[in-house]
């Protein structure tokens, strides 16, 4: 077949004219394809360039086979050796051009850069599907009969598989759309809350604070309303209820708490000093007492607790110092 298509400039060269141009190309293509190959960076104009350098050794091989006679053996081994590095070269173009699409698309964009991993393997999947049928094009095979085939078991396979495509497709979605990332601390709808260990292709993992793991599926992850402690920021405000007995300072009461919260803000562990921390008499005047609420920031969602506890024993302990009483129970 290669010989019918290039017989008719092939024709006018003599055998040493052909032996010498196959060699030539075989050549100048090496040379192209090493000096592209050490160069890993990604373009449309280079990535044509080294499929043209492989394709060129390729044409060379084609005109030294036909100057064989058509019925040798190794006529028809040569052909049949050459039509599947066309196909396996085609195959290795196209991927490598998706490749670069699929770079160049996401540097524009974040969805797409935080998915580029997964494209580019179903990128070269495809392009190994288009190499096979080049191959089987070029070989004079149908390939009808195995597109309605494949369409087919495609279609099984989809019903049989739908759960698992399911979860595949929105962990997809999950990682374009990046509403929670990994170390995050998370809470669904449904009640469960951790840090997300990973999300992969199936489910996620997240651990909880007892440390133990749950694995969410991601199709029904994609379906929930999370809150995420941990975004925009890791940053997170607190409020402390503070009650103080009524008949008591107001106005010294927040002075005490005031002074002690500044001078916690660099003493105590993860809580910060910016934002300000406030203190405000409210909600105010409560059945049973003087209510104060003090609002601060701390690092991040695990230290919250120690915080807290680290600020109550403070608030105590400079309250009883001022002489300041905290709501007593009334004994029954």
């Amino acid at each position: 077949m290669l010989a019918d298509l290039q017989q008719g400039w092939i024709e006018s060269l003599t055998p040493w004219a052909t032996v010498v141009a196959a060699g030539v190309l075989m050549v100048l293509g090496f040379i192209m394809a090493t000096l592209f190959a050490r160069n890993r960076s990604h373009s449309f104009v280079r990535d044509l360039l080294l499929l043209l350098a492989l394709l060129l050794p390729l044409m060379g091989t084609a005109m030294l086979l036909t100057g064989l006679p058509p019925d040798s053996p190794w006529t028809h081994r040569g052909q049949a050796l050459l039509l599947f590095a066309v196909a396996l070269v085609v195959s290795y173009g196209v991927g490598r051009l998706l490749v670069t699409g699929i770079r160049a698309w996401s540097a524009r964009s974040e969805a797409v850069r935080s998915v580029r991993g997964t494209l580019e393997v179903m990128a070269r999947a495809v392009s190994l599907v288009i190499g096979a049928l080049v191959l089987l094009d070029m070989l004079k095979v149908s390939i009808a009969p195995l597109l309605t085939t494949l369409g087919i078991g495609s279609l099984a396979v989809a019903l049989a598989l739908q759960d698992t495509l399911s979860n595949f497709f929105a962990g997809l979605h999950l990682t374009a759309d990046r509403p929670l990332r990994e170390g995050d601390y998370i809470r669904l709808d449904s009640g469960e809350e951790g840090h997300v260990i990973t999300v992969g292709w199936r489910s996620a993992r997240l651990r909880t604070p007892a440390n133990n793991v749950i694995v969410v599926p991601n199709a029904k992850l994609a379906r929930a309303s999370i809150t995420n402690f941990d975004l925009p920021e890791r940053r997170l405000a607190i409020t402390i209820r503070v009650p103080i007995a009524y008949g008591q300072d107001s106005r010294k009461a927040e002075r005490v708490l005031a002074e002690t919260l500044a001078s916690a803000a660099g003493q105590v562990p993860g809580l910060l000093a910016e934002p300000t921390p406030t203190v405000l008499f409210h909600p105010g005047f409560g059945d049973l007492a003087l209510e104060f609420s003090v609002t601060c920031h701390v690092a991040s969602f695990d230290q919250q607790l120690s915080v807290q506890h680290e600020l109550r024993h403070r608030f105590g302990e400079r309250l009883r110092q001022e002489g300041i009483e905290l709501m007593r129970m009334t004994r029954l």
